[in-house]
This record gives structure tokens, sequence and C-alpha cells, in this order.
């Protein structure tokens, strides 16, 4: 009789491992991390806007500056000997105090202000004499007006003075 009871508690034991196994399995089958993965919303990237344009990275061109007597012609240029924007104005119409083809203004785009060049205005006596580079300003009013202003007013005559764009239109931009 107990060779009997051995053989059914071993058949019932394994019953109850089968029947444990089975339950495992089926739980298994409904768990989280054997369920497919549920459909994610793509990831959507923003875009940065584009910034707007510096102001004081469209001086290059032809501009007409109002200096003492007559309006007068610059073309205002980037100086290629200096890394970065960095503008010159050569005169094209001549002038008793300084002639054509002469350097009038250096300057550079300012760090903080985006529609502010800082640099030298120079500044002649009659017959070219006693020529002097003067701290000055030109602020951007817009892409075809400029106004030019000295640091200490009293050191050249004639200003401010206001410069209007010669050709209205697309204007290539400085570079960085």
């Amino acid at each position: 009789m107990s060779f009997r009871l051995g053989i059914k508690l071993v058949r019932r034991r394994g019953m109850v491992a089968v029947l444990a196994i089975m339950v495992l399995v089926a739980g298994c089958e409904n768990a989280p991390w054997n369920q497919p993965p549920k459909p994610q919303a793509p990831i959507i990237v923003p875009v940065a806007p584009t910034p707007p344009p510096n102001p004081n990275k469209t001086l290059l061109g032809t501009w007409q500056a109002s200096y003492p007597g007559r309006a007068l012609r610059v073309v205002v240029s980037n100086d290629e000997l200096i890394r970065g924007t960095n503008y010159i104005a050569t005169l094209v119409d001549h002038t008793t105090d300084i002639p054509a083809g002469s350097v009038v203004y250096r300057g550079k785009p300012d760090r903080n202000v985006p529609n502010l060049v800082v640099g030298r205005q120079a500044c002649a006596d009659s017959g070219y004499t006693n020529v002097r580079w003067i701290d000055a300003t030109i602020t951007v009013v817009d892409v075809n007006t400029l106004q030019e202003q000295l640091l200490h007013p009293g050191e050249c005559k004639g200003y401010p003075r206001k410069w209007t764009r010669v050709v209205n239109g697309p204007v290539a931009n400085a570079p960085d």
C-alpha cells in the first residue's frame, strides 16, 4: 500500500507542477514585456526659426553721403586684408578737402547692437591738410539709409551725415 501511495503522491505532485508551469506560461503570455510595442507618436524636432538679417551687414554698395557743400558718392566695401567684416568707405567724388579715391571711413559691426557700425571717419581741413581720424558710428536706419555721427560732435564740421543708397534692390551681405 505504501508503494501505491508513493506513486499517487508523485503523480499528484507532478500534476501540481505541470499545472503551476501552465499557469506561469499562461501568465507570461499576457505580461507587459511579452506584448508587442504600442505605436508611438513620431518625434518632432523643432526647427529653429531663421534669425532676422543683421542690418549692419548690409552696407556693401554705393552710397550718396550728405557732405558739407554737396552730396558725394561713397563706395563701401569689405577690407579683404582683415578677417571678418571690416568696412572701408572710399570717396568716389573729390572735394577741396579730400581727393577722390581716399578712404573716408573704416569700421566694423558692433557686437551688441545689431544696427550699429563703430569706426573712424577721416576729417581734413581745406586743401587736404591736417588729416585726422575721428571716432564715429553709423546707425543703419534701413537697408537704404544710414546715419553717421561723431562720438565728439565738434571735432569735424558737417555732422551728423545722412547716407542714401544709390541703387535700391537686393543687397549682398558682408561676410562673418
